[in-house]
């Protein structure tokens, strides 16, 4: 019943009824029920067939903001009795007190860091209202809710890369076994093998500088050959900025990206051989660092940049119990299937497959047809394809 003698019936939130005759609130001789009726004893009180949780009776009609408050809160009565909401928002008012919202004005729909989420959301969320990206991640809490991360974790799934760069190159930040190829955000690549080409075709390719004792050598390096720069005759690289090469912070400062020297002191120059150079646009996990660092492979071969591994059938190796030991040159990563026939004169696409998804040992793989495979063949003809 409200101050105006009218008595209203709520349900989820919403006034379903109304009457302007007043119930009667006099004494009774009964007792207060919960579940049933106390004056129909005979009929077992009309009890109720289910769940009842969080009852309440106040000495006062509740206002409209009030009801609303209740339906809607994730708060239980006493949670919300105890902490007091002075202007029945829906939120606390030592939250809005520790969060700088307003304690005795409405506000649980404002949202003042434009991050897509109101103050009652960030409430539930547990986030704060004022930090438009709780996590610094780069995506902001509403984006992190239509995405279904954590707001308050940087790397939801823990696979090493950041929810703002799975989303970005299109791979799930709540699966761990989901995450960026090392393909991904890289901006040039230059294998410096016999010249400055960036074989990402992103044209960011070099130019020597302070050659008068004669260009640089190319020389034997740890994948194919490396640049040899010499200090005395202060030989660097420039990148051509018109192509790849990134701007990755804007100090002010436009000088070029250089190979083997820094732009503002073009007297530290690199005395010795560089090989296999890269820039991403993005940081590397700890993981592609140690990838890239025990490969045997160069990163062009690992990414099939450049000039690509040729598949070429090293050895074929009978062995005494009937089985054949097959390698072959390969890509780093890489999958393989071994197909064969017994008469070339068989379509390929109809030889017998012998060897599923072989997984590529490095620069050269291994593996072993079994002998019931072969099932006592005197002459077979293979053939390895890269999956």
């Amino acid at each position: 019943m409200n101050t105006a003698g009218t008595g209203q019936l709520w349900v989820d939130g919403v006034k379903v009824a109304e009457t302007t005759a007043a119930p009667v609130l006099g004494n009774s001789t009964f007792n207060m029920l919960i579940g049933a009726n106390p004056g129909t004893a005979g009929d077992n009180f009309r009890t109720w067939p289910g769940v009842i949780d969080d009852v309440a009776i106040w000495n006062r009609p509740l206002s409209i903001a009030e009801v609303s408050q209740l339906f809607s809160s994730e708060r239980s009565v006493a949670e919300l009795v105890a902490d007091g909401d002075n202007d029945f928002d829906g939120l606390p008012n030592s939250w809005e007190v520790t969060n700088g919202t307003l304690v005795d004005t409405p506000d649980a729909d404002e949202d003042p860091d434009n991050d897509g989420r109101t103050h009652i959301q960030e409430f539930n969320d547990g986030t704060n209202p004022q930090v438009a990206d709780a996590d610094i991640d780069g995506l902001n809490d509403g984006e992190e809710f239509a995405a279904g991360t954590r707001p308050d974790l940087a790397d939801t799934d823990a696979d090493g890369f950041s929810d703002s760069l799975e989303i970005t190159y299109g791979t799930l930040p709540n699966d761990i076994n989901s995450f960026p190829t090392l393909d991904k955000g890289l901006l040039g690549y230059w294998p410096l093998d016999d010249d400055l080409q960036d074989d990402t075709g992103n044209g960011g390719n070099g130019t020597y500088q302070d050659i008068a004792a004669g260009a640089p050598a190319f020389t034997a390096g740890k994948f194919g050959n490396g640049i040899s720069l010499d200090h005395a005759n202060n030989q660097y690289v420039i990148i051509d900025g018109e192509g790849g090469a990134p701007t990755l912070t804007d100090n002010g400062n436009h000088n070029d990206i250089m190979i083997d020297s820094n732009p503002d002191a073009v007297a530290r120059s690199w005395n010795g051989i560089i090989d296999d150079v890269a820039i991403w646009e993005r940081p590397l996990s700890n993981s592609e660092v140690t990838t890239i660092f025990s490969s045997t492979q160069s990163l062009g071969d690992q990414l099939g940049l450049g000039t690509p591994t040729v598949l070429t059938v090293t050895s074929i190796v009978p062995a005494t119990n009937g089985s054949v030991d097959l390698t072959w040159t390969s890509r780093e990563n890489a999958n393989y299937s071994v197909f064969l026939t017994t008469d070339l004169s068989v379509p390929l696409l109809s030889w017998e497959t012998a060897k599923e998804n072989v997984a590529s040992g490095g620069a050269t793989t291994t593996t072993t047809i079994p002998a019931i495979e072969l099932n006592g063949l005197t002459k077979a003809f293979f053939v390895i394809r890269e999956n």
